[in-house]
């Protein structure tokens, strides 16, 4: 526990000479860097001197790419923003010193953060796949073809939706609204099962390695393709290729911490230019060297300014159950008396209706929301807080006893979707648990005959 606590003080004192000898912009990156080497140092003391792949590193590395990126943007725009930004940050054209107050409140949740889960996560711990079971080849099959029978009709009813010919990759999103509420309520619901199940199979298969390294590599090619030739999500793709990161280290080979910076930075580079390639695919190439585009960093970072510079100027009236949305989230709309709050369909109608006409929308983040209470940073520490907690409960469960392999499934979801945690808003991972994921895990665990496991795992 002293370990952890040192992180917050190395960062304050830190945080002094910032002040003094770096130039104003890149204090948010030095700082995420700071707390990111305390983080891993006392993490892998921790776990015995063995560098972990966890549901709290990756969380950290996760929000540690949310809390730099926009920073590094910025600085290499020398620090302003251009017509290929955030369009909100280019409107605004706000100072080095307005986007580094912002970036406080981010290194505020990162360091609340790091220290809290490393304060409740238990030493030690091996490895998932050590301690899990092998599946039967039944239950594999099983799993490919459930995929199979969501997918298929979801492409079929995708395309007939958009007319057969695609207009733009904003068609792959607002398909859906050519439906009913019901049959859009289904369908989301449908997608993220989708997305589950193709995270159970992954899991599966490198339970079931090295005779499943072809069948690993088969399905890995065929969601690349499906991104390039059928213009899917590239999110998709991230949180399978994710997946794929996680259950590696955990089942085949464990890496040090710097092949898994390696990993990630490739990992990073190849989401950006996946989403580069997608959105400027019409602006000419020469134009490339002179600019650094937005990304899904700076986005959510938009959202964090946007609400602050309206609070400073203006009071902002939020919807008043807002707080409770991933609460309210599992009771259908019908069954409502009102309307359901959500933060970022309210943001996008308050102030961007144009934009919502259209069907566009914005993820809104936990630091927005935070920046929608009166006492800012008592509310993003508690949010902080209580993500550490949760992930450190989550993981000390999980890392308890033998499991069987519908347990490290879940695993290896709650893992790679916790980005949610930070993207979107405090709650908003508890309905999909519930209404998404349980389904699955009941339709694995409840049939002995199809999930029942038969050996322990190959072990490296």
């Amino acid at each position: 526990m002293f370990d952890a606590v040192l992180v917050p003080l190395i960062v304050v004192c830190m945080f002094c000479l910032a002040l003094f000898f770096v130039p104003a912009g890149i204090e948010p990156i030095l700082l995420s860097m700071l707390v990111a080497v305390g983080f891993f140092r006392v993490l892998k003391r921790k776990n015995h001197g063995i560098f972990p792949i966890e549901i709290g590193s990756f969380y950290f590395a996760v929000v540690f790419l949310y809390c730099t990126m926009p920073f590094v943007g910025f600085a290499l725009n020398g620090f302003e923003y251009h017509i290929f930004s955030d369009s909100r940050l280019f409107s605004a054209n706000p100072s080095p010193e307005d986007v580094v107050h912002i970036g406080y409140y981010y290194i505020l949740y990162l360091m609340l953060f790091a220290t809290t889960y490393l304060v409740f996560r238990k030493p030690g711990g091996s490895l998932m796949c050590d301690r899990a079971r092998q599946p039967s080849l039944s239950i594999v099959i099983f799993l490919i073809i459930s995929y199979l029978l969501l997918e298929l009709p979801m492409l079929y009813l995708k395309y007939a939706a958009m007319g057969w010919a695609p207009q733009g990759y904003g068609q792959h999103y607002l398909w859906v609204y050519e439906y009913p509420l019901v049959v859009r309520q289904i369908l989301n619901h449908l997608s993220s099962i989708v997305i589950i199940l193709q995270i159970f199979i992954i899991t599966y298969l490198f339970l079931m390695y090295p005779r499943a390294r072809a069948l690993i590599v088969v399905l890995l090619l065929f969601k690349f393709l499906s991104l390039i030739f059928l213009l899917g999500a590239r999110m998709e793709f991230a949180l399978l290729l994710a997946a794929t990161i996680v259950c590696y280290y955990n089942c085949v080979k464990v890496f040090s911490l710097r092949k898994a910076i390696i990993v990630g930075v490739v990992f990073v580079a190849l989401f950006l230019f996946i989403g580069w390639g997608r959105d400027l695919q019409d602006i000419p190439w020469e134009l490339f060297g002179s600019f650094f585009p937005s990304t899904e960093f700076e986005s959510i970072f938009g959202n964090a300014f946007d609400i602050y510079s309206r609070k400073l100027n203006d009071s902002i009236d939020a919807p008043s159950l807002y707080p409770f949305e991933g609460i309210l989230n599992f009771i259908p709309q019908q069954l409502l008396p009102f309307e359901k709050p959500s933060l970022s369909r309210w943001y996008v109608d308050t102030f961007y209706s144009a934009y919502s006409e259209t069907g566009g929308g914005f993820a809104f983040g936990v630091v927005a929301e935070s920046l929608l209470s009166d006492t800012a940073w008592i509310s993003i520490s508690w949010r902080a807080c209580f993500h550490g907690l949760l992930l450190a409960w989550i993981y000390n469960i999980f890392h308890r006893n033998r499991l069987k392999p519908v347990q490290v499934s879940v695993y290896i979801w709650l893992t790679v979707l916790s980005y949610q945690l930070f993207r979107d808003t405090t709650f908003s991972l508890l309905p999909k648990v519930f209404m998404d994921l349980l389904p699955v895990f009941a339709l694995v665990y409840v049939f002995p005959k199809i999930s029942k496991p038969s050996r322990v795992a190959i072990g490296r």
